[in-house]
């Protein structure tokens, strides 16, 4: 007669200890310990089976703007000497962005309680103001005057990076007006 084992091999997530249990939302796994916000963020919605982001400003427009900063001389020698990481608040929506050595090298999503790497300076703002910014209503410079879009964190290094950061704010208006002749 075949005894049965008493031992019985644990689940996955009780093997790795401390992964946390996932919940599938659209094709992305999310832990489950998020918010609803935060799962809002990332997961995607589809229409006419097409994957379209429920907020305009999503990860693919950031890596193009990140792209474009690279092929700008003038980001590239404003940015000559930074070792940066700079978060793009829009709105509840934010992008993690390392420049170093005149070049924006890595773009992610930030979400906070996720992501340990932290930030140097970052630059936030209502989504509305980015959308006006997009949509070239108004300059960036009025932006930051008005106090719509602001830059705060470390402020020495935001004073440094000032003028890598204006262009990076006028390469994202920029990135609106791109958008529009292609449609």
């Amino acid at each position: 007669m075949a005894r049965e084992s008493l031992y019985r091999e644990p689940e996955p997530r009780q093997r790795e200890g401390l992964a946390l249990p996932r919940v599938a939302t659209y094709g992305y796994m999310v832990p489950e310990h998020h918010t609803h916000t935060q799962k809002r963020l990332i997961k995607s919605k589809t229409r006419n089976g097409v994957s379209v982001m429920s907020d305009p400003f999503n990860l693919k427009s950031i890596q193009a703007l990140a792209e474009q900063c690279n092929r700008q001389l003038a980001f590239q020698r404003a940015a000559e000497w930074a070792d940066v990481t700079v978060v793009l608040a829009i709105g509840e929506t934010r992008f993690w962005l390392k420049l170093y050595r005149g070049r924006v090298i890595d773009v992610m999503a930030y979400l906070p309680a996720t992501n340990p790497l932290g930030y140097d300076v970052i630059v936030s703002g209502q989504a509305e103001a980015w959308r006006e910014l997009l949509n070239s209503k108004t300059k960036s410079w009025a932006q930051l005057a008005s106090g719509k879009i602001v830059i705060d964190g470390n402020l020495i290094e935001a004073n440094r990076m000032h003028e890598a950061l204006c262009i990076l704010l006028e390469s994202f208006a920029t990135l609106g007006q791109e958008k529009s002749h292609v449609a």
